[in-house]
């Protein structure tokens, strides 16, 4: 996929997600975003495992996976929870760094997850 392609299909799901907002569709809108990321973890992991990445890269990666994984202990969401492959990702971010995990788990979840 071209750079044009991928900011194409990118701007359109941005594009969608707004729509969803725009009309007062919250339940559109978190089944849409929650199936995205879902896909965005396979493909993360898939990356994670690569020997083409630099170890920073990998790292960063990890850093990406462990958050989603610690929202979702935070901000259950049925259908990953029925995944086992999403599960063992999970599993495997969080067992990767447990005291990154820990801080993670210990941020304020009541406001902008990137907002320490």
């Amino acid at each position: 996929m071209s750079v044009s392609q991928y900011n194409r299909h990118e701007a359109i799901v941005d594009a969608e997600h707004l729509q969803h907002f725009n009309i007062g569709d919250e339940a559109g809108l978190r089944s849409d975003l929650q199936g995205w990321i879902a896909l965005d973890v396979q493909e993360l992991w898939i990356g994670v495992q690569s020997k083409d990445i630099s170890d920073g890269e990998r790292e960063k990666t990890y850093d990406a996976l462990r958050l989603i994984a610690v929202e979702s202990e935070k901000y259950p969401v049925p259908a990953w929870n029925a995944d086992e492959k999403l599960q063992a990702i999970f599993r495997a971010a969080l067992a990767h760094d447990p005291a990154k995990t820990e801080e993670m788990r210990t941020r304020n979840w009541g406001k902008n997850w990137w907002v320490k």
